[in-house]
């Protein structure tokens, strides 16, 4: 039985088999946050029960599986998932304020960028949040003051701020789809603009995501195909 907490080459053999079921993870032998996560979404998805801690149940049917996940990944997406994964458990500080230590990586210079008056008017994190990861898992540059067209090398060309903003610049660029892929963006419907997040593994109709501004907080979730408007495939993003 493996736990939060725990180090070790047990540990490490448990990490490499979430990679394979499409977890991505740092290898380190060191049973942490992210590792905890990624065992408590392998739980869910495989109606297990949720408690991250690896035992004789969650051990075996991880063991079980085959190899659909990170390594079939382009490397870009699976750099970017593990950036994303490291966050799982930040928090707004205070709450429903947009902000704080915690995710200050995720969201400061928004108002910079989009040169917004003053704090009020940033709005629910979640895509400014896969904006970054995508920017810090890809080794971009930050991000410069003032409305900036065509950030070079983004797969999103912005730092987009809404559901619908993504959308948007998917459909136009060709990059939107109907079935999810690990590492895709998923865009979802959701009182007050909507909602987006990263797919990190995926079943025959219901997927594992990390995703911002969740109750606060970056957390792991599974949802089903049904239930998103669709997928943002970046990695086949082209300049233009």
């Amino acid at each position: 039985m493996l736990r939060r907490g725990d180090t070790g080459e047990a540990v490490s053999e448990l990490q490499s088999e979430l990679v394979t079921a499409g977890y991505p993870l740092a290898v380190d032998g060191v049973f942490g946050r992210a590792t905890e996560a990624a065992v408590r979404s392998f739980q869910a998805a495989r109606g297990l029960t949720v408690d991250g801690i690896a035992g004789p149940d969650t051990l075996g049917e991880i063991g079980s599986v085959e190899s659909v996940g990170a390594e079939d990944m382009p490397p870009e997406a699976v750099a970017v998932l593990a950036v994303a994964l490291s966050d799982v458990g930040a928090r707004e500080e205070p709450p429903r304020s947009n902000g704080g230590p915690e995710i200050a990586h995720l969201v400061d210079g928004a108002m910079d960028y989009w040169m917004w008056a003053d704090r009020s008017s940033l709005p629910e994190w979640c895509a400014l949040a896969v904006g970054s990861w995508l920017r810090i898992g890809l080794g971009l540059p930050p991000w410069g003051t003032g409305y900036a067209p065509e950030l070079e090398g983004h797969p999103l060309s912005h730092w987009w701020s809404s559901a619908r903003q993504v959308e948007d610049y998917a459909r136009s660029r060709n990059l939107w789809r109907k079935s999810p892929r690990p590492g895709d963006v998923f865009v979802m419907d959701r009182p007050g603009g909507g909602h987006v997040g990263l797919v990190v593994s995926v079943g025959s109709s219901s997927f594992a995501t990390v995703e911002g501004n969740v109750s606060d907080s970056v957390a792991r979730r599974v949802r089903t195909v049904s239930e998103v408007r669709g997928f943002v495939r970046w990695v086949d993003y082209r300049p233009v």
